[in-house]
């Protein structure tokens, strides 16, 4: 199955879907003429896979993140940091809020990759000292 779409056509879909927030891609075939029924069914997957929409979509995206010079490595470039001034300063609910939305970022909790993690793991990641118990260091 080759290009069915037109260039012109995938340039609609990308700049509808691009003014629904990159988001919803149901109300996006709707909104450029696909029948509701086909636009929620699991065929309407192949738009976004066609090789024009793709593109157009991905122009649309790169030149929002160099508006906003916003793009996924400034953005964990900037957590990165809130990290490491978070452990300095002994803030270690900020520390463990920065590292969870930095793993988040990058797919740490995906069930095959997260196997075995457990918080005092996180906890050692972001250098909390957890060797001892509250009971030994009131006693001890």
């Amino acid at each position: 199955m080759s290009n069915r779409i037109t260039k012109e056509k995938a340039k609609t879909i990308a700049n509808c879907f691009a003014l629904n927030g990159f988001d919803n891609r149901v109300k996006t075939l709707i909104e450029v003429g696909y029948k509701p029924s086909y636009a929620r069914c699991g065929l309407s997957s192949k738009i976004y896979d066609n090789i024009l929409v793709k593109a157009e979509i991905k122009a649309l995206q790169d030149a929002q993140s160099v508006k906003t010079e916003l793009s996924i490595e400034s953005q964990v470039r900037e957590t990165k940091e809130l990290l490491k001034n978070a452990k300095e300063s002994n803030h270690h609910t900020a520390a463990l809020t920065a590292n969870d939305q930095l793993n988040r970022h990058i797919g740490f909790y995906n069930a095959d990759t997260s196997a075995g993690m457990t918080l005092v793991d996180i906890m050692a990641v972001v250098g909390i000292n957890v060797t001892e118990s509250p009971q030994e260091a009131k006693t001890g």
